[in-house]
């Protein structure tokens, strides 16, 4: 098993470089992430590029606008994602088990 800095396993993710035994201390692909179907599209230290193909069907609040809770969530999985670049050690936030 070979453990990845975040940085370099979000990039080999983002290339589809990924291989069984590479890993991080964290978890990617987030669930939440996979809900909504966002994905990383560019990392670097310290910065994300997130996206996500939404549709009215699945997206949309009562208005027929994106939904304003999923904008936020785009928005908290980018900047977590960058943040995360920058952790060399465990989460220290608290987590679930």
């Amino acid at each position: 098993m070979k453990k990845l800095s975040i940085l370099d396993y979000l990039n080999k993710m983002i290339k589809k470089e990924l291989i069984r035994d590479m890993y991080t201390h964290m978890q990617y692909p987030t669930a939440i992430s996979n809900t909504p179907g966002m994905k990383v599209k560019e990392i670097g230290l310290g910065t994300a590029t997130v996206e996500i193909d939404t549709k009215k069907e699945q997206h949309s609040n009562q208005q027929g606008t994106i939904h304003g809770g999923l904008i936020c969530e785009l928005a908290d999985a980018a900047i977590g994602t960058a943040h995360s670049t920058l952790s060399r050690q465990a989460n220290p936030l608290p987590v679930w088990n």
